[in-house]
């Protein structure tokens, strides 16, 4: 989110430049003509007859082709792009239902009237919003009449687009008392293009006005610069006017596209102009621009600059369209100007003309995405804005093509009529707070945040309505009012943070009223909606790799050992009975090489079951039988994938749905994975898809194609399992159950303990807070070490974790299976955050015991060779320790790479969260470790540079570009942050990207045949072996 200065005559400075959208005359896109629907009232859709139309699916598809056919002819080519884009990523390959395919229609279209802005556009949008009223329920079949829930895979499907409109809508923020080097980092952290210094080459002359296109300043000559910039979206323009070889008044405004935000600079210092020659440069620093501007030579900026843009365009002029191009003179919000907190503050939209009749509309033009919206208007801004900008306008360049027009009159007078008008505030709050599903247990912030956007002071008080008895209000744990407060014009809003952590499954809903002394608005009722939803189960189905390469070692392990135990892990990781709904996860195992089977059917999970596999399909004897898990056998990957899909079934709503599939090769069966990715995705894009790589003869771009094609998940590579990477399989699975699960890893290191000390060793510490809610904690080790140490897992409170230990009186879960320990740890109340809140401890104490020869019996019973330096030989062993929370305090990260090809400038973001509230205190770093090995320390930032698109968000961002090596890179994003009691709050995520030329398809089955390449060779020295016998015995003897 004053008056005339002491200088009259250069008041005027930045006057022509730029304010009010009134006189922002690009060009509106035509009219839509003959629309299918000519009007609507009181939730109805009547023809030109004034006939009401009944609503049916079939008339609802036919006015949504109309709209999609109407808009996409308005388009230019660059928006055609965008727009078939848009399509084939709603509907290429997917199956919807009818109602589906209408709200999703609806989406486009609304998307696509912001877009294309035809003149009528704001009428077709409530005619559209209708249409999508009416979609709440069924249409048609057995359910019509009922409410209607888009699914899951639809609503994400549909995000980026409702977010791009959403940003329309932005709050606004506030003044500035910033000036100087400040007011310009201020100006760069609220998404504002910073100018380049005068004179630089950056500046574009468009022309020169004539004292016929001025409204002021007749007499020197005003020369038009325009500015784009490469990083940041928006417009900076100049209006230099010139008398003899000086350059006597100089103002920049630039403006952001996405925030609205508007800065200000003047050639001032000491609040008296200074002269620039003509051809000399300056640096923008030696302007006066921000707070520094207030009462200043160039007098009150935001008097005249007022509207939905801050620039005053005239049209065929060189300070207009087309003139200007393609300069992005409107912001996607109503712009608001940082200046000195006493100077109007750009108060609006108002909707005054919307009760006036009149032939001549305003209106036709002036509305957001055309020529913008009016200001509210009043004494305020009377001597700049109506004097200068108003008055001229409407006799000497509006409407376009015959200023004056009589028709107008209705409009310009109750304009003018506003000029008088005493200041008032203008209160603007949303009316329904939606905390949408939040699950039984955890807890969502969200905020009334109430604006002034008028021009006087705004009273406001804030009060729940809902009695204190109403059962309701128990699921909001905090809820604020405000007895009565006042909001300057362009003082920051009053937010009120309410949270919502539902105990019960179900709609609620509670209200409040805000009131204040907006004459206009003296009420407003809000609704607090939300629903409490149960936990949600996990289907799983992990593809094994049984090819004959995995009874070969990466590094110090068997690859099929290792699968197994990791196989084992997540296993155990999957949970009977989630949040005590009754139901648990769902676990299948499908097995390739050259073929591929079901295994194990996808079936609920339960603690005998986990035994059973343990027993049977992932026992050590499974792993040398051909009916099961034998390495034997080529690879195919693509038709393992298919199989597993059939497993998952089609898209749930009540359900997540995973697939892991692990590989150590190269596909060489068919069908191949890009031959069954589509199908894959079409049969259900609910569907999150993990891949790991496991030795170096992979195809990680294949992998990643994988990964890119589901909801969530990354794919992971690792070369060698030795040293530090001894555990990774483990750790990757680890990784993948706390992803699917919506869980943060705290900590994920394996360490080098010494054994040759006999004092306890902390190996590592979990630290947790009270926002977590439960956590799962992983210890890793060899089994036959274990005779030289013991492992010692202790609580905050100094309890060692054993079989039958509770905390606050909840049972601890543990399981212990081969190279890997699991405690299933849930938090109690927060009253008893004493027990869990702190440093959860791994320690090691040696016992003694070890010695080279020890060691050495120990180890001929061990699958791990153990051959890096972190050798029991030498009295190194080896732990891994991970854990990871379920948490209202959250770490997001993302990779969004130019390309996927060595050279890619790689964008890196990391948000935090605390009970869905951004959480603005902390900091993210990133390690960078290339394909070679080499290593990258970068800091993510959330202060408006390095990327970063709106400071203090909860967002940091940075690039890397350091990518010209081939191969996998991986990036480990730590953050540490602070909740809002205050408490620190490790967090740890991980994520594979891979650079390389896409790797293809065997042209044949038999391709790698080696049989097949001998046998061919065999034939061709047969054929050159017959045809010299022929030469020397047969064409010799003839000649």
């Amino acid at each position: 989110m004053s008056g005339l200065s002491k200088h009259t005559m250069q008041w005027t400075v930045g006057l022509l430049l730029f304010s009010t959208s009134l006189l922002a005359v690009e060009m509106p896109a035509p009219a839509l003509q003959n629309e299918p629907i000519a009007y609507i009232g009181h939730g109805q859709m009547f023809d030109a007859q004034g006939r009401a139309i009944p609503v049916t699916p079939d008339f609802l598809r036919d006015i949504q082709q109309y709209y999609l056919d109407a808009l996409y002819q308005q388009a230019d080519q660059q928006l055609r792009q965008r727009i078939d884009n848009e399509t084939s990523r709603l509907f290429k390959g997917r199956k919807w239902s009818h109602q589906d395919e209408l709200l999703a229609k609806t989406e486009l279209i609304l998307w696509l009237l912001d877009e294309v802005n035809p003149r009528n556009g704001h009428e077709a949008k409530g005619k559209i919003n209708l249409v999508r009223r009416h979609l709440g329920k069924h249409l048609a079949g057995a359910e019509k009449g009922q409410r209607y829930q888009p699914p899951k895979a639809l609503q994400e499907l549909l995000q980026p687009i409702r977010q791009q409109r959403k940003q329309r809508q932005q709050a606004r923020g506030f003044s500035t008392m910033l000036s100087g080097q400040a007011y310009i980092d201020e100006c760069a952290a609220n998404g504002v293009p910073i100018p380049p210094d005068w004179g630089s080459n950056q500046w574009q002359h468009v022309g020169n006005l004539s004292d016929a296109q001025e409204f002021i300043s007749q007499g020197a000559e005003a020369r038009v610069y325009k500015y784009a910039s490469n990083s940041t979206e928006g417009a900076c323009i100049a209006l230099p006017r010139v008398t003899g070889s000086d350059i006597v008044l100089l103002g920049i405004i630039c403006l952001g596209k996405q925030t609205g935000k508007a800065c200000f600079w003047d050639n001032q210092q000491n609040d008296v102009g200074f002269d620039i020659p003509v051809g000399a440069s300056m640096p923008l620093s030696n302007f006066a621009g921000g707070a520094e501007l207030f009462e200043g030579s160039g007098g009150t900026c935001t008097s005249c600059h007022a509207g939905e843009n801050p620039y005053v365009l005239h049209p065929g002029t060189p300070l207009g369209m087309p003139a200007l191009g393609t300069l992005q003179v409107m912001a996607d919000v109503w712009y608001d100007p940082l200046v000195h907190p006493q100077w109007p503050q750009n108060a609006g939209p108002d909707f005054i003309l919307d009760t006036v009749p009149s032939t001549g509309q305003c209106t036709s033009c002036h509305v957001q995405g055309n020529a913008g919206r009016f200001p509210k208007i009043s004494t305020l801004i009377n001597g700049g804005y109506c004097n200068a900008v108003l008055n001229n306008a409407v006799t000497r360049t509006m409407p376009i093509g015959n200023p004056g027009d009589p028709a107008y009159a209705a409009h310009v007078t109750a304009l003018q009529n506003q000029c008088g008008a005493s200041p008032s505030p203008m209160l603007r709050v949303d009316s329904v707070l939606d905390f949408k599903e939040v699950e039984l247990g955890f807890a969502f912030k969200k905020a009334v945040v109430i604006h002034n956007d008028g021009d006087a002071a705004l009273t406001v008080s804030a009060t729940i309505t809902t009695p204190a008895s109403d059962p309701m209000r128990d699921q909001w744990s905090e809820l604020n009012e405000i007895t009565p407060v006042i909001i300057q014009p362009g003082g920051a809003p009053v937010i009120l943070q309410q949270v919502y952590e539902p105990d019960a499954l179900g709609d609620h809903s509670i209200q409040m009223q805000v009131s204040s002394d907006d004459p206009s608005t003296p009420t407003q009722n809000i609704t607090f909606t939300g629903s409490g939803v149960a936990p949600i189960p996990l289907d799983t189905v992990l593809v094994l790799d049984r090819s004959g390469s995995m009874k070969d070692p990466a590094g110090d392990r068997k690859k099929i050992d290792a699968m197994r135990d990791a196989a084992m892990l997540y296993t155990d990781l999957l949970r009977e009975d989630v949040g005590g709904t009754g139901t648990g996860d769902k676990l299948g195992f499908v097995k390739y090489n050259d073929s591929n089977s079901v295994y194990m059917a996808l079936d609920l999970i339960t603690n005998a079951k986990k035994n059973a596999i343990e027993a049977d399909q992932l026992s050590n004897s499974a792993l040398t039988q051909s009916n099961k898990l034998k390495p034997e056998g080529t690879t195919g990957i693509g038709g393992a994938m298919q199989t597993a899909a059939g497993q998952v079934g089609g898209a749930l709503t009540d359900r997540k749905q995973v697939m892991v599939v692990l590989t150590d090769g190269i596909e060489n069966e068919k069908p191949y994975i890009s031959e069954v990715l589509g199908g894959i995705e079409s049969g259900n894009d609910n569907l999150q898809l993990y891949s790991v790589g496991l030795g170096f003869d992979i195809e990680p771009t294949k992998l990643q194609n994988i990964t890119n094609m589901g909801t969530g998940g990354y794919h992971q590579v690792s070369g060698e399992l030795t040293e530090e990477n001894l555990f990774d399989l483990e750790t990757f699975y680890f990784k993948i159950f706390a992803n699917a699960t919506g869980m943060d890893l705290v900590v994920d290191p394996t360490h080098a303990i010494s054994l040759l000390t006999p004092d306890p060793i902390i190996v590592d510490t979990a630290t947790i807070i009270s926002s977590d809610r439960h956590a799962n904690f992983l210890v890793l080790d060899d089994p036959v070490l274990r005779a030289f140490y013991d492992l010692e897992f202790v609580s905050p409170t100094g309890v060692i974790l054993k079989p039958g230990a509770s905390v606050g009186g909840i049972p601890i879960q543990e399981m212990s299976r081969h190279t890997y320990k699991v405690y299933r740890v849930v938090f109690p109340d927060l009253s008893q955050e004493i027990e869990y809140v702190g440093n959860w401890i791994l320690r090691l104490t040696p016992n003694g015991k070890w010695s080279r020869e020890a060691v050495k019996n120990a180890l001929a019973e061990s699958s791990i060779q153990h051959s890096g330096y972190i050798s029991p030989y030498s009295g190194l062993v080896p732990i891994g320790f991970a854990a990871a929370v379920a948490s209202n305090y959250q770490l997001d990260v993302q990779l969004m790479p130019s390309s996927y090809l060595p050279g890619a400038d790689v964008r890196m973001t990391g948000s935090l969260s605390d009970r869905g509230w951004p959480a603005v205190q902390g900091k993210i770093d990133v390690t960078i470790t290339s394909p070679n090995d080499t290593a990258y320390q970068l800091a993510l930032y959330d202060d408006g540079t390095h990327g970063d698109s709106e400071a203090h968000d909860g967002t940091w961002t940075n690039h890397f570009q350091q990518t010209g090596v081939a191969g996998v890179y991986k990036f480990l994003f730590q953050s540490i942050g602070q909740n809002e009691r205050g408490e620190l709050a490790p967090r740890e995520a991980s994520r594979y990207l891979t650079l390389q030329q896409p790797e293809g398809n065997p042209r044949d089955d038999d391709e790698r045949c080696i049989p097949c390449l001998l046998l061919r060779l065999l034939i061709i020295f047969g054929l050159m072996l017959l045809i010299a016998m022929w030469y020397c015995c047969c064409y010799r003897k003839r000649g």
